[in-house]
């Protein structure tokens, strides 16, 4: 009635759902502490990869903070040309994350990192959650179980440009004894998601997924790798629609869902 059909049919599953809790201590040998940013939608639409990340982090010895006053990262209203809103939320997540008195902010939504990278970048330093660790927290300790199964990488265009960090994905998957890594051929430099792009040019948006599905079938991968949830759901919606079968996650929850302790 409302024609929000095509809002709709991005919701996922949310049977496996799991609230956030502030603050998660680590069991390991601390080495430092580190704030969660979780997004706009994140807390619903990609619980999962949020609930994932902390674990995975915790494991490294991190305790998580998850700053009940943060918000909307403000990239969406930067697209519209709404600055003073962006700006508004921008010293709103400021002053959240300064409040936990973190060693760093994570975040999982690649989509939201050119933005939450420029909060304050002296008190607030920001990284990808590959990025963080692969460069900063990785501990040859921790011990995964062999996956044997091929991991299509999907490379969203906020890794690609804005924050070059495309390489992170594959040598934290690459972590992963017996995974088969594998590139998608031919695949169209943009899914078609492009933050709201999905909603308002849907055609165009669904033709550009139907181009990345094609590529993702060639691989006849199990798992479909992306380091950003806008990417994640417009590719799982139009993958449901054309009938493609793959598991889409998030690398760190394939970390997560590996690890032996």
């Amino acid at each position: 009635l409302v024609k929000l059909e095509r809002a709709e049919r991005l919701i996922p599953d949310m049977a496996t759902y799991k609230p956030l809790l502030p603050f998660y201590e680590t069991a390991q040998k601390k080495r430092g502490s580190v704030a969660l940013f979780t997004g706009c939608a994140g807390t619903l639409l990609d619980n999962v990869t949020l609930n994932d990340t902390i674990k995975v982090l915790n494991a490294l010895g991190y305790d998580v903070h998850v700053p009940e006053a943060q918000r909307c990262c403000g990239t969406l209203h930067s697209h519209n040309q709404d600055k003073a809103r962006a700006d508004e939320l921008k010293q709103a997540n400021i002053d959240a994350f300064t409040a936990v008195k973190a060693d760093a902010i994570i975040y999982t939504a690649s989509g939201c990192g050119s933005k939450i990278k420029r909060f304050d970048e002296e008190r607030l330093p920001a990284y990808e959650v590959c990025e963080f660790i692969i460069d900063h927290a990785w501990n040859d300790e921790i011990k995964l179980k062999p996956l044997s199964q091929s991991v299509a990488l999907h490379q969203p265009c906020t890794m690609r440009f804005p924050l070059s960090l495309e390489d992170r994905p594959m040598r934290l998957l690459a972590q992963i004894p017996q995974i088969k890594i594998v590139t998608l051929s031919n695949a169209p430099s943009c899914c078609g998601a492009a933050g709201s792009y999905m909603l308002t040019n849907p055609d165009t948006s669904d033709q550009l997924a139907a181009k990345l599905l094609d590529s993702i079938k060639e691989t006849h991968a199990r798992y479909l790798a992306t380091t950003n949830i806008g990417c994640a759901l417009h590719i799982s919606a139009n993958a449901a629609e054309a009938g493609v079968v793959i598991d889409i996650v998030h690398p760190v929850s394939l970390i997560a869902r590996q690890l032996t302790q």
